[in-house]
C-alpha cells in the first residue's frame, strides 16, 4: 500500500476524523505546521489547539513565491526563506548590498587562580585544555574551578595562588 491518500482514522477530543489532515482542517491549522509540532514531542491534540504560529515570510515584489525569488537570486529555497525571516531585505538577498552585521559575542572576563581571563576561550589557550571538553563540563554545571583543575599548569597557578592568600 502506497502512503499516498492513505488515510489514517484519528480521534481528537472525542471527535473521529478520517486523517490527521481532515483534523488540520477543522481547526484551521496547516498540516505540516501541525506534524512538525507533533515531531517535537507535542500530542497532536496539543498541536491543533497550539496558539504558535506558522512563521510567515514577506515576499517581496514582484516574485510570486519564495521559490521564484530564490531562483532569481541564484540560491536555494531554504536560504532564502531564512534570509527573509532573519532580516534581509531585497538587495541584500541579489548581493547588491552588504549582509546585515553580524552581533559579535564577547566573552565574560574572569579571574581563575589569580590570573586575569578576557573568555573562556583564552583560558583554555593559556591552561592548553581541549575546547569541547570544557565547554561540555560547563555545560553539565561544573564551575570553571572544578574543569580546570584537572591541567598541571592550572594546578601549578593554584598552588601559587593559595601559598600568595596566606
Amino acid at each position: 500500500m502506497s502512503g499516498r491518500g492513505y488515510k489514517k482514522p484519528t480521534t481528537v477530543e472525542g471527535r473521529a476524523f478520517e486523517s490527521i489532515s481532515d483534523a488540520c482542517r477543522h481547526y484551521g491549522k496547516n498540516y505540516d505546521h501541525v506534524r512538525r509540532l507533533v515531531n517535537t514531542g507535542m500530542t497532536l491534540e496539543e498541536a491543533l489547539k497550539s496558539k504558535k504560529k506558522a512563521l510567515s515570510v514577506q515576499i517581496p515584489a514582484p516574485f510570486s513565491s519564495i521559490a521564484a525569488l530564490a531562483r532569481a537570486a541564484g540560491i536555494s529555497d531554504s536560504t532564502a526563506r531564512n534570509r527573509l525571516l532573519n532580516g534581509w531585505t531585497k538587495a541584500q538577498l541579489f548581493g547588491k548590498a552588504p549582509p546585515p552585521r553580524r552581533k559579535k559575542r564577547k566573552g565574560e572576563a574572569f579571574t581563575l587562580y589569580g590570573k586575569s581571563h578576557t573568555s573562556i576561550r583564552s583560558a583554555i589557550s593559556y591552561y592548553g585544555a581541549n575546547m569541547q571538553t570544557v565547554f561540555r563540563l560547563k555545560k553539565q554545571g561544573k564551575s570553571l574551578d572544578e574543569i580546570f583543575a584537572r591541567y598541571p599548569l592550572a594546578q601549578c597557578d593554584k598552588l601559587i595562588f593559595e601559598s600568595k592568600k596566606r
